[in-house]
This record gives C-alpha cells, sequence and structure tokens, in this order.
C-alpha cells in the first residue's frame, strides 16, 4: 500500500468531495494497486494550491480498471474516502509512517 498526493483541478475535486463521483481517470505511470491511498491537493489553472475541503481527505482505492477500452496508459479507480478521524490521525499515527507517500504531479 502506497499513499499518492496528486493535484486535482477544482471541477474534478468537487463532484469527488460532494460524493456525486466515486472514481479517478490517471495515467498509471505510478503503478497504481487497489487498496493504494490518494491525497488530493486542489490546484488551479497555473498549478498552484488551493483551499479546497478534499485537501485534507485521504481515499482508498477500492477496484482498478485499465484495458477494456481504457486508453493504454491510463487507470480508472474507484475510490471510498477513509472516515476523517482516520485521514487526520495517520499523519501523527506512527503506522502511517510505514506507508510510502509518492507525490505525484500527474
Amino acid at each position: 500500500m502506497r499513499l499518492y498526493t496528486l493535484n486535482i483541478y477544482p471541477q474534478f475535486a468537487d463532484p469527488i468531495f460532494g460524493k456525486q463521483r466515486n472514481f479517478d481517470v490517471r495515467e498509471n505511470t505510478a503503478g497504481f494497486q487497489t487498496g493504494d491511498l490518494i491525497r488530493y491537493n486542489c490546484i488551479d489553472g497555473e498549478g498552484k494550491t488551493i483551499e479546497h475541503p478534499i485537501n485534507n481527505l485521504t481515499y482508498q482505492i477500492t477496484y482498478l480498471l485499465s484495458g477494456w477500452g481504457i486508453s493504454e496508459g491510463n487507470v480508472v479507480f474507484s475510490l471510498q474516502q477513509l472516515p476523517e478521524d482516520a485521514s487526520n490521525s495517520s499523519e501523527s499515527d506512527s503506522s502511517a509512517s510505514s506507508i510510502p507517500e509518492i507525490d505525484d504531479a500527474s
């Protein structure tokens, strides 16, 4: 299990945060796997971090799909939001330090 920090624009972050969308589509340059954790960093058009409630949440990849009509090199994964107390406490939890964190700007 790995922890990824992924940049996301507000128009894509809003429906994930609002629970209308429970999936994401990404280039699979990182080798995402079921069980990996995702934290989003909401950015503006210039790539600068902007305030958004999704920035404080952690999601887990529950299903991964590639091939089957998905462009080569891309992946679609389903997301499940972890409880907020787990998201916030993971930063100070000593077990969280064993999860490699990957900052992926894609």
